[in-house]
């Protein structure tokens, strides 16, 4: 038996990948709240769009528009 073979468990690959960014704009979220004389419960929206600003490069606001942008694109290529 192999001992440096990674043992993989059932449904393994059901299980969805990690989400590195989120925990890490969570991260930097708390960090600006702490950063600023608040508690971690008063975590703003300010906050959090800053977070996001920096971990992932773009805002909330910029990926609901690509979301909208591309559901529009679709609904359009289905009446054409």
């Amino acid at each position: 038996m192999d001992n440096n073979a990674s043992q993989t468990l059932p449904g393994d690959d059901l299980r969805p990948p990690p989400h590195k960014s989120r925990d890490l704009v969570y991260a930097r979220t708390l960090q600006l709240a702490l950063n600023a004389g608040r508690y971690a419960h008063e975590i703003s929206k300010a906050d959090y769009d800053q977070a996001m600003r920096e971990v992932t490069g773009e805002s909330d606001r910029m990926r609901q528009d690509a979301i909208l942008d591309s559901a529009e694109r679709r609904l359009l290529a289905r009446v054409a």
